[in-house]
């Protein structure tokens, strides 16, 4: 798990949420399930609006910048968050909305 701290989109406080999450080269990736929620969780309003956010792993936090991906990219990523969280694909087919997946890039990274 890692610790994801999001910037509040009009209280402007920082929150921080524990997310499961994938890695792939130096990105991170995690779902907005919301536990299958028609709503999305507040976390993802907060990194839409602030997209600075920081993950916090094994107790080191780190900057990142982040991004919602398109269904085409999000696809090939869903397998991996599946086989990390199998409940995922529960979520999916409880939910009327397409649940997002976040790439979570290191800050200055191209």
């Amino acid at each position: 798990m890692l610790v994801l701290t999001t910037r509040g989109a009009v209280s402007g406080r920082e929150t921080s949420t524990p997310l499961f999450y994938v890695t792939a080269g130096d990105r991170l990736y995690v779902a907005a399930s919301f536990a299958g929620s028609d709503r999305p969780p507040v976390w993802y309003r907060n990194l839409v609006a602030h997209p600075h956010v920081t993950a916090t792993l094994d107790g080191v936090a780190r900057p990142y910048d982040a991004r919602t991906l398109e269904p085409a990219e999000a696809a090939r990523i869903w397998p991996m968050l599946n086989a990390t969280y199998p409940t995922f694909a529960r979520y999916r087919q409880r939910t009327r909305r397409v649940i997002p997946v976040v790439e979570l890039m290191p800050r200055g990274a191209p």
